[in-house]
C-alpha cells in the first residue's frame, strides 16, 4: 500500500511540477520533484508520528526514494566538477556518503547522518566549482575542442 501511496504522490508532484515549468519557464526536473517531495513528507509524517487512519509509514519506500535522490544530486553536480576531478572519483565518494546519510536519517542514528553529511559537503567544496565561472567554464572549453576538430 505504501508505494502505491508514493507513486500517486510521485505522479501528483511531478505533475505540478511539469506545469511549474510550463508557467514560469523553468527547468525543474519533475520525477525529481517528485520523488523529493514524497519522501520529505513520507519523512515528516513518520518523524511527527503522525498516521492517518492508522496508515504507517514503511521505512522501505522513502529510502528507495531517498537513494535515488543522491544519485540524481551527484548527476546534476557532476556538470559542476573542477577539471581535475575525474567523474567517477566524485561518484565514489558522494554516493555511499549519501547512501550512508539516507541510512543515518531512517534508523535515527544521527550522529551517522551528521558524519555523512559531513563527508558530503566536503567532498563538494573540493570537488565542486561553485559560482557563474563553473558549469559555464567547462562549457566554454567543451566547445573550445569541438572547435579545433571542427576544421
Amino acid at each position: 500500500m505504501n508505494i502505491l501511496i508514493a507513486l500517486i504522490s510521485l505522479y501528483t508532484i511531478a505533475g505540478l511540477a511539469a506545469l511549474l515549468n510550463r508557467a514560469t519557464g523553468k527547468r525543474l526536473c519533475p520525477i525529481c520533484a517528485g520523488a523529493a517531495g514524497t519522501w520529505i513528507w513520507m519523512l515528516a509524517l513518520y518523524f511527527g508520528g503522525w498516521h492517518p487512519a492508522g496508515f504507517t509509514i514503511d521505512l522501505f519506500v522513502p529510502t528507495i526514494l531517498m537513494g535515488g535522490s543522491v544519485v540524481g544530486i551527484a548527476y546534476q553536480a557532476e556538470k559542476y566538477l573542477a577539471p581535475h576531478i575525474k567523474p567517477l572519483a566524485w561518484k565514489m565518494i558522494f554516493i555511499p556518503a549519501g547512501f550512508t546519510a539516507v541510512y543515518g536519517v531512517t534508523q535515527s542514528w544521527w550522529w551517522i547522518l551528521l558524519l555523512a553529511l559531513t563527508v558530503m559537503l566536503v567532498t563538494a567544496a573540493i570537488c565542486l566549482r561553485v559560482g557563474k565561472s563553473g558549469g559555464s567554464q567547462r562549457r566554454v572549453e567543451d566547445l573550445e575542442k569541438k572547435m579545433e576538430q571542427c576544421c
